[in-house]
């Protein structure tokens, strides 16, 4: 927790001499990832706050940290209280915030490489409507303040051979322009960019991305697009098998309207997606293109292709699930060995223990997101990571979520995982076994339902949270997310979640996370990924992917339907059948007792 924060001082004297009253920074870079290299993370900088999603509104008196509901017990812990105040966007969004305090007369300033235009635009209509001034800078007015700034990333870029991508990239760039009317596509999110060239990076630390632009044209060209100094490196490390040969120009962001004007000149339109392209360059494309039917809106045409999985990434996946499983009950053995026999760990030894068992596979990368290892009050912290300040001791009687992730991949393999399991250490008390049991009854019915072809999520986000709801209790974060093939592990637009009416397709991976938060006792989630299949002509259902026993010491098997308990038994001998020649005798042993213990209590 930063104390006497100077530096939001020194950006409100800023403010002072550009004579501005609000001051807005997205947690954003002008690539609109999820996860931030290290030299784009402004709001940690200012303010010690380490969640992904999060908006700063900073005034002459105060400071204001909107986030979702992952993250405010988060907040809470890490920013002081005397300069912050703190929201859940749920409740209170920046809009609303935004329309109800500013005056007429006052003045909103925020960085335009860090806003989409479709957010940049509903705050234009606040300000009209309410006679404030937004005032928009190229540059990010913390920028010149933080003198120690981390470096930009400068990795460099790697192929993914077809056996794993299961596409060529001339046979995805026809699928894309086929589906837009336009001469080309800028593409500004590198998760789309990346996936359409088969290739990977590793300029982000848990997504295995190339930090760039592209201009993607109908006869299957692209001009990829990033920073002078990449480029000579960038054009050693590509190189494109015969039929990508001649298809790829590799040229400079400081480039790119001179690009724009020569489509323009050609009488070409251009196609773009609002909601991954910022004002800054928005700006620079509407000043060139002069005509609007030059100019169109598209969406996210790449990402509700690249959200259905083909064949070879499905198969990776499945692949990639066996190995995560190994490790991850490898971990569970060895955990719950260690306390049993009174050796007690804390959270960051766990956690690099898990990760030294993911290590043992060749064909792990790296992580996919920073595990979350939380023991009884951490766990009650959404998305908590563990240091030193924070770090537990993990001894009886308490609840010990850990939730993990790995990106893998091989000449067959290009998956990311994404697993929760919460663990009894010592002794449970009736509210921790009670709430665990609602929170695997709707684990165990989502991976059970079976749903209408363009059914609402929505709907089965319910199913996930009936059994709480019935015993007055839920859990503020979406039931599931869609997760990529070696990319994000939060992968759009595909979720379940009360606020999405997206039917999901066939060929999704998504996650299936209902949880229980108790604030400063206990946490308990659930989470395995599943492969949305066909189920009949009409019907789509759920394939678990998952591999990894769930502790049956926290359910109580009278609150469980004979269904429940038969799916528990039946998944327990499907992870016996796919892990067991990766565990040693003792670890093996172990499964079996457990899978056994399940099919006892049918």
């Amino acid at each position: 927790m930063i104390k006497n924060n100077s530096k939001i001082q020194q950006l409100q004297l800023k403010m002072k001499e550009l004579e501005l009253d609000y001051f807005l920074l997205v947690n954003n870079d002008k690539f609109f990832c999820e996860y931030l290299p290290e030299s784009d993370k402004f709001i940690e900088y200012l303010t010690g706050f380490t969640g992904s999603n999060a908006y700063l509104i900073v005034t002459a008196q105060k400071s204001f940290l909107f986030t979702d509901g992952r993250y405010i017990l988060q907040a809470q812990q890490e920013l002081d209280k005397d300069y912050f105040e703190i929201f859940n966007i749920a409740h209170q969004n920046i809009f609303d915030f935004v329309a109800k305090n500013l005056k007429s007369q006052q003045s909103l300033a925020l960085n335009g490489d860090h806003i989409n235009i479709v957010n940049q635009q509903k705050l234009q209509k606040i300000a009209d409507n309410n006679n404030f001034k937004l005032v928009i800078f190229d540059n990010n007015l913390v920028e010149d303040s933080w003198h120690n700034r981390p470096k930009a990333p400068a990795s460099s870029p790697y192929h993914c051979l077809i056996n794993a991508s299961g596409e060529s990239s001339l046979s995805k760039r026809v699928r894309i322009m086929s589906q837009i009317n336009a001469s080309a596509l800028l593409i500004t999110k590198p998760e789309n960019l990346c996936w359409m060239l088969n290739i990977r990076a590793s300029d982000l630390e848990f997504t295995p991305i190339l930090l760039c632009f592209a201009i993607l044209f109908a006869d299957g060209k692209v001009i990829l697009l990033i920073e002078d100094s990449r480029q000579e490196a960038i054009m050693k490390a590509i190189n494109f098998n015969c039929e990508d040969a001649g298809n790829l120009e590799i040229s400079s962001f400081s480039n790119i309207e001179n690009i724009f004007r020569k489509i323009n000149s050609l009488d070409l339109s251009l196609a773009v997606d609002g909601s991954a392209l910022n004002y800054n360059l928005y700006q620079k494309i509407k000043s060139i293109f002069s005509k609007p039917s030059s100019l169109l809106e598209v969406g996210n045409v790449i990402e509700k292709i690249k959200n259905v999985k083909n064949k070879a990434e499905i198969n990776g996946s499945l692949m990639a699930h066996n190995i995560d499983g190994i490790a991850v009950t490898k971990f569970l053995f060895w955990f719950e060995k260690m306390w049993q026999n009174n050796q007690y760990i804390d959270e960051l030894t766990a956690e690099a223990k898990l990760l030294e068992f993911r290590s043992q596979s060749p064909y792990f990368k790296s992580l996919s997101f920073a595990t979350i290892a939380g023991f009884a009050g951490n766990g009650a912290i959404v998305h908590y990571r563990a240091n030193q300040k924070t770090n537990l001791q993990i001894k009886p009687s308490s609840l010990f979520l850990i939730d993990s992730g790995g990106q893998y991949f091989s000449d067959d393999i290009m998956a990311t995982t994404d697993i929760t399991r919460t663990v009894l250490v010592g002794q449970a008390s009736e509210d921790m076994i009670n709430n665990f049991t609602r929170v695997a009854k709707g684990h165990i019915n989502l991976a059970r339902a079976r749903f209408p072809i363009n059914h609402s999520p929505a709907q089965l986000d319910g199913i996930a949270r009936y059994n709480l709801w019935l015993d007055g209790k839920d859990y503020d974060h979406g039931t599931g997310h869609g997760v990529g093939s070696f990319l994000g592990v939060h992968e759009a637009p595909a979720s379940i979640s009360r606020y999405n009416a997206q039917p999901l397709v066939e060929g999704l991976i998504i996650s299936n996370e209902p949880g229980f938060y108790l604030a400063n006792n206990y946490g308990i989630r659930i989470e395995n990924l599943m492969l949305v299949e066909s189920y009949s002509q009409n019907f789509l259902q759920f394939r678990t992917l998952t591999m990894a026993p769930i502790d049956y010491n926290l359910l109580d098997f009278k609150m469980l339907t004979y269904p429940e308990k038969k799916w528990l038994a039946n998944y327990h001998q499907l992870i016996l059948a796919n892990i067991s020649d990766g565990l040693n005798n003792e670890e093996l042993q172990w499964l079996e007792a457990i899978a056994n213990f399940y099919i006892k209590m049918l």
